[in-house]
Protein backbone atom coordinates (compact mmCIF):
# COMPACT_ATOMS: atom_id res chain seq x y z
CA UNK A 1 0.00 0.00 0.00
CA UNK A 2 2.81 2.41 0.90
CA UNK A 3 4.41 1.73 -2.52
CA UNK A 4 1.18 2.70 -4.33
CA UNK A 5 0.82 5.91 -2.27
CA UNK A 6 4.37 6.95 -3.08
CA UNK A 7 3.79 6.27 -6.80
CA UNK A 8 0.53 8.27 -6.82
CA UNK A 9 2.15 11.18 -5.02
CA UNK A 10 5.03 11.20 -7.51
CA UNK A 11 2.60 11.18 -10.44
CA UNK A 12 0.58 14.07 -8.93
CA UNK A 13 3.71 16.18 -8.44
CA UNK A 14 4.80 15.51 -12.02
CA UNK A 15 1.41 16.61 -13.35
CA UNK A 16 1.49 19.72 -11.15
CA UNK A 17 4.97 20.65 -12.41
CA UNK A 18 3.83 20.15 -16.02
CA UNK A 19 0.74 22.33 -15.47
CA UNK A 20 2.85 25.08 -13.98
CA UNK A 21 5.19 24.92 -16.95
CA UNK A 22 2.22 25.15 -19.31
CA UNK A 23 0.76 28.35 -17.81
CA UNK A 24 2.60 31.58 -16.97
CA UNK A 25 0.66 34.38 -15.34
CA UNK A 26 2.62 37.30 -16.74
CA UNK A 27 4.39 38.33 -19.90
CA UNK A 28 5.40 41.25 -22.07
CA UNK A 29 6.92 42.68 -25.20
CA UNK A 30 10.03 44.79 -25.46
CA UNK A 31 11.18 46.44 -28.69
CA UNK A 32 14.20 48.59 -29.50
CA UNK A 33 16.62 49.12 -32.36
CA UNK A 34 18.14 45.69 -31.78
CA UNK A 35 14.96 43.65 -32.19
CA UNK A 36 11.95 42.51 -30.17
CA UNK A 37 10.95 39.78 -27.70
CA UNK A 38 7.51 38.74 -26.45
CA UNK A 39 6.70 36.10 -23.87
CA UNK A 40 3.69 34.67 -22.00
CA UNK A 41 0.62 32.49 -22.18
CA UNK A 42 -3.03 33.17 -21.35
CA UNK A 43 -5.58 35.54 -22.83
CA UNK A 44 -4.44 38.70 -24.60
CA UNK A 45 -4.63 41.63 -22.17
CA UNK A 46 -1.90 44.23 -22.02
CA UNK A 47 -0.84 47.85 -21.54
CA UNK A 48 0.97 49.82 -24.24
CA UNK A 49 3.70 52.40 -23.62
CA UNK A 50 5.75 54.26 -26.24
CA UNK A 51 8.05 57.28 -26.40
CA UNK A 52 8.58 57.24 -30.16
CA UNK A 53 11.94 55.45 -30.27
CA UNK A 54 11.09 52.57 -27.94
CA UNK A 55 8.01 50.51 -27.15
CA UNK A 56 7.01 48.40 -24.16
CA UNK A 57 3.86 46.25 -23.98
CA UNK A 58 3.18 44.51 -20.67
CA UNK A 59 0.56 42.02 -19.55
CA UNK A 60 -0.87 38.66 -20.63
CA UNK A 61 -0.17 37.80 -24.26
CA UNK A 62 0.27 34.99 -26.79
CA UNK A 63 2.83 33.17 -27.45
CA UNK A 64 6.65 33.28 -27.32
CA UNK A 65 8.55 34.65 -30.34
CA UNK A 66 11.80 36.36 -31.27
CA UNK A 67 11.93 38.64 -34.32
CA UNK A 68 14.73 40.37 -36.19
CA UNK A 69 15.57 44.08 -36.50
CA UNK A 70 12.71 46.56 -36.48
CA UNK A 71 11.55 47.92 -39.88
CA UNK A 72 12.32 51.48 -38.75
CA UNK A 73 13.92 53.43 -35.93
CA UNK A 74 11.82 56.55 -35.40
CA UNK A 75 13.77 59.62 -34.33
CA UNK A 76 10.75 61.86 -33.73
CA UNK A 77 7.13 62.52 -34.73
CA UNK A 78 5.68 66.03 -34.32
CA UNK A 79 2.39 67.78 -35.11
CA UNK A 80 2.10 71.58 -35.29
CA UNK A 81 -0.76 73.92 -36.22
CA UNK A 82 -0.35 76.68 -38.80
CA UNK A 83 -1.94 80.14 -38.96
CA UNK A 84 -4.17 78.82 -41.75
CA UNK A 85 -5.71 76.23 -39.37
CA UNK A 86 -3.89 73.30 -40.97
CA UNK A 87 -1.65 70.80 -39.17
CA UNK A 88 1.86 69.99 -40.35
CA UNK A 89 3.12 66.49 -39.46
CA UNK A 90 6.88 65.91 -39.47
CA UNK A 91 8.83 62.77 -38.64
CA UNK A 92 12.28 61.35 -39.16
CA UNK A 93 13.82 57.88 -39.14
CA UNK A 94 17.44 56.94 -38.46
CA UNK A 95 17.14 53.54 -40.17
CA UNK A 96 14.63 51.66 -42.34
CA UNK A 97 14.55 47.99 -43.32
CA UNK A 98 11.68 46.38 -45.24
CA UNK A 99 9.48 49.41 -44.49
CA UNK A 100 6.59 49.92 -46.94
CA UNK A 101 4.69 53.09 -45.97
CA UNK A 102 3.53 55.42 -43.19
CA UNK A 103 -0.04 56.39 -42.33
CA UNK A 104 -1.08 59.60 -40.57
CA UNK A 105 -4.12 59.04 -38.36
CA UNK A 106 -6.30 61.58 -36.56
CA UNK A 107 -8.68 61.32 -33.59
CA UNK A 108 -11.03 63.52 -31.57
CA UNK A 109 -10.48 61.62 -28.32
CA UNK A 110 -7.08 59.85 -28.69
CA UNK A 111 -9.00 56.56 -28.81
CA UNK A 112 -10.75 56.11 -32.17
CA UNK A 113 -8.51 57.09 -35.11
CA UNK A 114 -9.19 57.67 -38.81
CA UNK A 115 -6.80 57.80 -41.74
CA UNK A 116 -5.67 61.22 -42.99
CA UNK A 117 -3.07 60.26 -45.61
CA UNK A 118 -0.30 57.78 -46.42
CA UNK A 119 3.34 58.40 -47.35
CA UNK A 120 5.54 55.82 -49.05
CA UNK A 121 8.86 54.82 -47.50
CA UNK A 122 12.02 56.17 -49.11
CA UNK A 123 13.47 52.65 -49.07
CA UNK A 124 16.02 50.78 -47.00
CA UNK A 125 18.38 53.21 -45.32
CA UNK A 126 20.85 53.58 -42.47
CA UNK A 127 20.87 57.40 -42.53
CA UNK A 128 18.29 59.94 -41.39
CA UNK A 129 15.24 60.22 -43.62
CA UNK A 130 12.84 63.15 -43.16
CA UNK A 131 9.11 63.04 -43.98
CA UNK A 132 6.24 65.52 -43.90
CA UNK A 133 2.48 65.57 -44.50
CA UNK A 134 -0.30 68.14 -44.02
CA UNK A 135 -3.81 67.77 -42.62
CA UNK A 136 -5.89 70.52 -44.24
CA UNK A 137 -9.10 69.58 -42.40
CA UNK A 138 -8.23 69.10 -38.71
CA UNK A 139 -10.88 69.16 -36.04
CA UNK A 140 -11.62 72.43 -34.31
CA UNK A 141 -10.49 72.26 -30.72
CA UNK A 142 -8.31 69.26 -29.91
CA UNK A 143 -6.97 66.91 -32.57
CA UNK A 144 -4.82 63.88 -31.74
CA UNK A 145 -2.37 62.43 -34.26
CA UNK A 146 -0.33 59.27 -34.47
CA UNK A 147 1.96 57.73 -37.06
CA UNK A 148 1.46 54.12 -38.13
CA UNK A 149 4.38 52.37 -39.83
CA UNK A 150 3.57 49.35 -42.01
CA UNK A 151 6.26 47.02 -43.36
CA UNK A 152 6.13 44.92 -46.53
CA UNK A 153 4.96 41.87 -44.57
CA UNK A 154 1.89 43.75 -43.33
CA UNK A 155 3.13 44.15 -39.75
CA UNK A 156 2.85 47.60 -38.23
CA UNK A 157 3.95 49.74 -35.29
CA UNK A 158 2.60 52.94 -33.74
CA UNK A 159 4.23 56.19 -32.67
CA UNK A 160 3.38 58.24 -29.60
CA UNK A 161 0.25 60.42 -29.81
CA UNK A 162 0.61 64.15 -30.51
CA UNK A 163 -2.07 66.67 -29.44
CA UNK A 164 -2.84 69.85 -31.41
CA UNK A 165 -5.25 72.61 -30.37
CA UNK A 166 -7.03 74.60 -33.07
CA UNK A 167 -9.69 77.29 -33.01
CA UNK A 168 -8.85 78.52 -29.51
CA UNK A 169 -9.62 82.07 -30.65
CA UNK A 170 -12.67 81.10 -32.70
CA UNK A 171 -15.25 83.06 -30.74
CA UNK A 172 -17.27 86.25 -31.05
CA UNK A 173 -17.49 88.98 -28.44
CA UNK A 174 -19.65 92.04 -27.85
CA UNK A 175 -19.31 95.01 -25.46
CA UNK A 176 -22.46 96.88 -24.51
CA UNK A 177 -23.91 99.34 -23.81
CA UNK A 178 -21.59 101.57 -25.79
CA UNK A 179 -21.52 104.52 -25.08
CA UNK A 180 -21.88 103.84 -21.34
CA UNK A 181 -21.99 105.81 -18.10
CA UNK A 182 -20.70 103.00 -15.86
CA UNK A 183 -20.98 99.25 -16.63
CA UNK A 184 -19.93 97.60 -19.88
CA UNK A 185 -20.98 93.97 -20.28
CA UNK A 186 -18.36 91.95 -22.14
CA UNK A 187 -20.05 88.89 -23.66
CA UNK A 188 -18.11 85.93 -25.07
CA UNK A 189 -19.77 83.45 -27.42
CA UNK A 190 -17.50 80.43 -27.78
CA UNK A 191 -14.90 78.47 -25.86
CA UNK A 192 -13.47 80.16 -22.77
CA UNK A 193 -10.13 78.97 -21.40
CA UNK A 194 -7.59 80.08 -18.81
CA UNK A 195 -5.55 82.07 -21.33
CA UNK A 196 -8.36 84.56 -22.07
CA UNK A 197 -8.27 88.02 -20.44
CA UNK A 198 -9.00 91.68 -21.15
CA UNK A 199 -7.08 94.95 -20.92
CA UNK A 200 -8.57 98.45 -20.73
CA UNK A 201 -6.39 101.31 -22.06
CA UNK A 202 -6.81 105.07 -22.10
CA UNK A 203 -6.00 107.00 -25.29
CA UNK A 204 -2.37 107.43 -24.21
CA UNK A 205 -1.91 103.63 -24.07
CA UNK A 206 -1.83 103.35 -20.28
CA UNK A 207 -3.31 100.13 -18.89
CA UNK A 208 -6.13 100.99 -16.48
CA UNK A 209 -7.64 97.56 -15.88
CA UNK A 210 -6.63 93.95 -16.43
CA UNK A 211 -8.46 90.75 -15.51
CA UNK A 212 -9.05 87.18 -16.59
CA UNK A 213 -12.23 86.27 -18.45
CA UNK A 214 -13.74 83.28 -16.67
CA UNK A 215 -17.41 83.54 -17.67
CA UNK A 216 -19.46 84.20 -20.78
CA UNK A 217 -20.51 87.57 -19.35
CA UNK A 218 -17.97 89.84 -17.62
CA UNK A 219 -19.05 93.22 -16.19
CA UNK A 220 -16.46 96.01 -16.43
CA UNK A 221 -17.10 99.08 -14.28
CA UNK A 222 -16.03 102.38 -15.87
CA UNK A 223 -18.02 104.51 -13.42
CA UNK A 224 -14.95 106.09 -11.78
CA UNK A 225 -13.26 106.98 -15.07
CA UNK A 226 -13.38 110.40 -16.72
CA UNK A 227 -15.45 111.03 -19.79
CA UNK A 228 -13.59 110.04 -22.93
CA UNK A 229 -12.56 107.23 -25.26
CA UNK A 230 -11.06 103.96 -24.06
CA UNK A 231 -9.81 100.80 -25.76
CA UNK A 232 -10.93 97.38 -24.53
CA UNK A 233 -8.74 94.54 -25.81
CA UNK A 234 -9.44 90.82 -25.53
CA UNK A 235 -6.17 88.90 -25.19
CA UNK A 236 -5.37 85.22 -25.60
CA UNK A 237 -1.95 83.79 -24.79
CA UNK A 238 -0.54 87.32 -24.82
CA UNK A 239 -1.97 88.20 -28.25
CA UNK A 240 -4.76 90.66 -29.05
CA UNK A 241 -7.68 88.89 -30.74
CA UNK A 242 -10.39 91.59 -30.61
CA UNK A 243 -10.52 95.31 -29.73
CA UNK A 244 -13.45 97.60 -28.86
CA UNK A 245 -13.50 101.42 -28.72
CA UNK A 246 -15.55 102.33 -25.65
CA UNK A 247 -17.09 105.80 -25.21
CA UNK A 248 -17.48 106.80 -21.57
CA UNK A 249 -20.07 109.51 -20.78
CA UNK A 250 -20.89 111.36 -17.56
Amino acid sequence: MKKYLITAASLFCSLLMYAQQGFVSVGGDTKSAGGSVSFSVGQVDYNYYSNGSSLVIEGLQQPYEISGPLPITLLYFKANATKENAVILNWSTTSENNNDYFTIERSRDASIFEKVTSVLSKGNSTINQDYAATDFQPYQGASYYRLTQTDKDGKFSLSQIEKVLLGGSQFTATASPNPTRDIVQLRINGEINKTLNYLLFDISGKVLMKANIANSVTPINLGNLAQGTYLLKIMQEGKSVQTFKILKQN
